[in-house]
């Protein structure tokens, strides 16, 4: 009898062990940077938080709520919150999403969850003060993976490319022209699908101007392949646009691209423009 307690014993931790184990490998790596500083958190696994990560790079200027111990962002695009939970309390450290629109960090705990779910939880102390120092300036990143040399990763230069591609349609969305300037290189050549060729100041004053003008961007399949500091990437997105002068309509948009890392961002050098 006394074996058999112990054999059960072993399993049950041998379980547990496993459930931990498991949880553990489906948590994403993030780097949330206050100001100047990197904080080392995790995102949980749930709809939400994929959904959420789809966003990154995601830079956003935070409020402070002190009623419920929070800073929060509104994000760009309502999120499903899918299978998140509402838990009962947050401690400090956690990271939440509010009815789907705005991403919380609490600096302190608080027993208010009502429209919240949680997606995920910093490390650190002092929060509050970061914050405060950074008036509310932060930035969510998948971290970076790196080889024992310290260098990059292929899978990690992938998923950058990926966001940069997503960071791309959301800066032509915007017409934030800082953020355009920075990923496309000076040498930057876009193909339309008529032939017609722009580079990057008559492409990007297009933008600015309205002669290019895009609404929306759901993205149906991103490859990319990276060979050391160059990479290709064929993007294949439903793109909602008005160009020309055009009402505006949804296009199948296919952008078969290619980058150079130049020191430690990668920038977009070309891209021919068709349809799938």
């Amino acid at each position: 009898m006394k074996k058999l307690a112990v054999a059960m014993l072993a399993l049950a931790l041998f379980a547990v062990g496993a459930v931990s184990a498991q949880s553990k490998e489906n948590e994403m790596d993030i780097t949330v940077t206050i100001g100047g500083a990197d904080f080392a958190a995790v995102f949980d696994e749930n709809d939400a938080v994929q959904s959420i990560a789809a966003l990154f790079p995601l830079s956003v200027s935070m409020s402070e709520w002190t009623g419920n111990n929070e800073y929060y962002a509104r994000l760009p695009q309502k999120i499903a919150v899918g299978n998140a939970v509402q838990p009962q309390s947050f401690a400090a450290g956690d990271i939440a999403l509010y009815n789907g629109l705005s991403l919380v960090i609490f600096y302190a705990a608080t027993t208010q969850t009502s429209g919240y779910v949680k997606v995920g939880h910093i490390d650190g102390t002092g929060l509050k003060g970061s914050l405060d120092r950074a008036n509310g300036s932060v930035t969510f990143s998948k971290a970076e993976l790196r080889k024992s040399d310290g260098k990059p990763t292929a899978e990690s230069e992938t998923e950058e490319i990926r966001s940069l591609y997503k960071e791309m349609y959301r800066a032509m969305i915007a017409k934030d022209m800082a953020e355009m300037r920075r990923i496309h290189g000076d040498d930057f050549v876009l193909v339309h699908m008529t032939g017609q060729r722009m580079d990057k100041g008559a492409y990007l004053a297009a933008v600015k101007d309205g002669t290019l003008n895009y609404y929306s961007a759901d993205h149906d399949d991103i490859s990319v392949r990276v060979d050391g500091s160059r990479a290709t990437l064929c993007g294949k997105s439903r793109v909602s646009a008005a160009v020309y002068g055009g009402g505006r309509r949804t296009w199948r948009l296919q952008q078969d691209m290619t980058l150079e890392k130049i020191g430690d961002s990668w920038q977009f050098t070309h891209s021919k423009a068709s349809t799938y």
